[in-house]
């Protein structure tokens, strides 16, 4: 199953700076974590983060014993960044991103800020009208919360 995420950026620079610096942070054979990037273009950079994990594996025996063995793992994430919304663009990517994200940070001198992007579900109504003949929508909280609510499009 392909899993997506979309984060908002403010980038300090240009997206070609950005990816130039990513550049200079590869993965290879002794690092432990990095970047490979495929693509770098004015409007956005493709490539994927890797992170390299050792473990140890316990195996137990048909005598009752058990085998201690180090293992090496790898997780990897594809990510797109974007000049515009959606800004990042997470693919296959890992449950936690502080590895990613800190790395981010550094490759934009600590300058980035990344937040969840924000959905406002009663300013999409409308357009929704216009373009798929809207029957009906349903808001599921009571209106004037200020947590987020739950809602309904019925096309």
């Amino acid at each position: 199953m392909n899993r997506v995420r979309w984060l908002d950026a403010q980038w300090p620079s240009s997206i070609r700076v950005i990816g130039k610096k990513l550049i200079d942070m590869p993965f290879t054979e002794e690092s432990m974590d990095g970047f490979t990037i495929e693509r770098i273009r004015d409007d956005f950079i493709e490539g994927r983060y890797i992170e390299k994990y050792n473990y140890q594996e316990v195996i137990s025996t048909p005598f009752g014993g058990e085998e201690v063995r180090d293992r090496i793992g790898y997780r990897t994430t594809d990510f797109t960044l974007f000049n515009s919304p959606p800004h990042i663009e997470l693919r296959n990517y890992q449950r936690n991103l502080k590895e990613l994200i800190s790395r981010l940070l550094e490759a934009c001198s600590f300058k980035l800020v990344v937040t969840p992007p924000t959905v406002n579900l009663i300013e999409w109504v409308p357009r929704c009208q216009d373009s798929c003949r809207l029957i009906g929508f349903t808001q599921t909280e009571p209106r004037g919360r200020k947590e987020p609510c739950n809602a309904a499009l019925l096309c």
